[in-house]
């Protein structure tokens, strides 16, 4: 499969709309009464890469990182599951003639990375993963590197609003500063929203939600109502009229 065209950049925030409303109070989630985030180390393994399933591929400095996903407890018998369940998400840091990797089969399995997100400042990589066959889930799974790679730390559950609606909105633009201070967004089509979360929009109004962090992604603090973008093409207001 080509390279996944997909992978954002952290410091752009892209969203091009123009946003109507919004909320400035929001609802806090943290990692208040958790265990400790889990942390994590690059190893020096071999494990195969599973081609047919999408990947991210970028460089930093003198390192390249592939981002992809690795066989996991294959079945010879039985191909069908192989190809559902025998894998899991793994990253590749390469550095002149040294490889090694971040292995995440275990935490995932058959979960795949939907979002890699990499500054082009200082290296900071973030991983979002969410299921594979059984669909979207309700959080995305939130994997961090602030030392180009080298280590990795578990950030908190990063959660898909609006809450109990299924599907859950997509996370499209993750911005953050050189502190750690952003915030994430995801689109929902106002038609999977019930009529008075719509305010009256139209059908084909794109809803957007924001969850905030003050600690580059360890807690989140998210928005209780949706912005609505206000751009509207004339030739899909004309088709579908004054439809509500």
């Amino acid at each position: 499969m080509a390279e996944n065209d997909g992978m954002k950049k952290l410091f752009v925030l892209s969203l091009g709309l123009v946003l109507l409303g919004g909320c400035s109070h929001s609802v806090s989630r943290d990692l208040a009464g958790q265990a400790q985030p889990s942390s994590r180390a690059l190893e020096t393994k071999k494990i195969t890469e599973v081609k047919s399933q999408p990947y991210f591929q970028f460089s930093w400095a003198k390192r390249s990182f592939r981002v992809a996903h690795g066989q996991w407890k294959i079945k010879e018998e039985n191909p069908g599951w192989n190809k559902m369940y025998g894998w899991g998400p793994v990253v590749w840091v390469t550095e002149g003639k040294r490889s090694r990797v971040l292995d995440l089969r275990q935490d995932f399995p058959s979960k795949y990375v939907a979002h890699v997100f990499q500054s082009e400042s200082n290296g900071w990589i973030y991983l979002f993963l969410e299921h594979g066959i059984a669909g979207p889930e309700s959080q995305y799974h939130v994997w961090m590197s602030k030392d180009q790679g080298e280590t990795w730390l578990e950030g908190a559950k990063l959660q898909r609003p609006p809450e109990g609606s299924f599907p859950p909105a997509s996370l499209t633009d993750f911005f953050l500063d050189e502190k750690g201070q952003g915030a994430a967004w995801f689109k929902l089509e106002a038609s999977s929203l019930a009529p008075p979360e719509r305010k009256g929009l139209p059908l084909w109004a794109e809803a957007y939600y924001r969850a905030r962090t003050r600690d580059g992604g360890l807690t989140w603090e998210y928005d209780k109502e949706p912005q609505f973008s206000s751009v509207l093409q004339p030739e899909m207001e004309k088709h579908h009229g004054a439809q509500k």
